[in-house]
């Protein structure tokens, strides 16, 4: 696959980074994408008081941790797919899309649309 990092910086000046990977065409002539596996990295924010928030829990046998039942699993599914998939046998072109900013308004994704990356 080839991947490329698309950085930006949000409106406080923190860096992102948006994600594109494509698994190139192997048995057409273009390379329109027509299967996007889509997805986003960021998870809800967070008071800066909450001091738990970023800390594993375990409770009644489980496992509790912010952003754990997020895209995360999503994410491992999708890449455990696509490096099961047999790419050569592929007629379009197959991408991987994250995002980041989701949780605060898509500005990841709106990024992407607006630079048309």
């Amino acid at each position: 696959m080839c991947a490329r990092l698309l950085p930006y910086r949000d409106e406080q000046g923190v860096k992102k980074i948006n994600l594109i990977a494509v698994a190139p065409r192997t048995t057409r002539d273009d390379d329109l994408i027509e299967l996007a596996l889509v997805g986003h990295t960021d998870t809800v924010p967070y008071d800066a008081n909450w001091a738990e928030a970023l800390t594993l829990t375990a409770r009644d046998g489980k496992l509790y941790g912010r952003g754990a039942s997020d895209t995360k699993g999503f994410i491992a599914a999708a890449v455990t797919a696509i490096e099961a998939c047999e790419i050569g046998r592929l007629r379009r072109p197959l991408a991987l899309v994250l995002t980041a900013d989701e949780e605060v308004g898509c500005l990841g994704a709106r990024r992407l649309a607006e630079t048309r990356a």
